[in-house]
C-alpha cells in the first residue's frame, strides 16, 4: 500500500489500507492504515471523511501514527470551521508529547505552531499567552499576536488590531517580527 503511494496511485493504496483494516482489525498496523486513510481523505480536501478515519486511528494507541492522526484532526477540525476542536486536538498532542524526542517532539512543536491559527481565530489573546508561558512555546507569542492583528485588520477591526500591536511591543519587544508590528 505504501509503495502504491509512493507510485502516485492513491486509490489502489487506499483499497489495501482497507482491506488491512479489515483481515487485522486489532492490530496496530491498523491504526496505521487508518491514518494513511485520513491522509489520502485530507489530500482530497475531503476532511469529513479524513476525521473518520483519523479518528478511527486514535483507537490504536500502539500505532506509529497515533500522534500524527491527533495533529491531522486539528487540521480536519480547523478546515471545517472547528477552531475549539481543533486547539483541543493540538493541546492534547502537546501534553502527550511532552518529554519526548525524535517524530513526536517535532510534531508536538508544529502543533505548538499551528495552534496560534486557532487562538487567532478564537481572538483567546490571554489564554494563548498563558498556554505558551506554560507550555514552553514562548517563541510563538510574537507570531500569534501578528497573526492575530492581521485577522482582525481583514475582518476591519482596525482599532482591535492595533492594540494587538502595541500588547505584541510590550510582550515580546526583542521579536525578530518586532519591527513589523512598529
Amino acid at each position: 500500500a505504501v509503495a502504491l503511494q509512493y507510485l502516485g496511485k492513491e486509490k489502489d493504496s487506499a483499497r489495501i489500507f482497507t482491506q488491512l483494516i479489515q483481515q487485522y482489525p486489532n492490530s496496530a498496523i491498523a491504526g496505521d492504515a487508518y491514518a494513511s486513510l485520513g491522509d489520502f481523505y485530507f489530500d482530497r480536501n475531503d476532511f469529513i471523511n479524513a476525521k473518520g478515519n483519523f479518528s478511527k486511528a486514535l483507537k490504536y494507541k500502539r500505532s506509529k501514527r497515533y500522534l500524527w492522526s491527533m495533529f491531522k484532526l486539528g487540521w480536519c477540525a480547523y478546515n471545517l470551521g472547528d477552531h475549539k476542536g481543533s486547539l483541543a486536538y493540538w493541546k492534547q498532542l502537546v501534553s502527550l508529547a511532552r518529554g519526548s524526542s525524535g517524530q513526536d517532539a517535532n510534531l508536538r512543536e508544529e502543533a505548538l505552531r499551528d495552534m496560534v491559527y486557532a487562538f487567532a481565530e478564537l481572538k483567546m489573546i490571554d489564554e494563548a499567552i498563558a498556554y505558551y508561558r506554560a507550555n514552553g512555546g514562548t517563541q510563538y507569542i510574537g507570531p500569534f499576536l501578528s497573526l492575530l492583528a492581521q485577522i482582525l485588520a481583514d475582518q476591519g477591526a482596525y482599532a482591535q488590531s492595533i492594540s494587538v500591536l502595541k500588547r505584541f511591543q510590550s510582550l515580546v519587544p526583542n521579536d525578530p517580527e518586532g519591527a513589523n508590528a512598529q
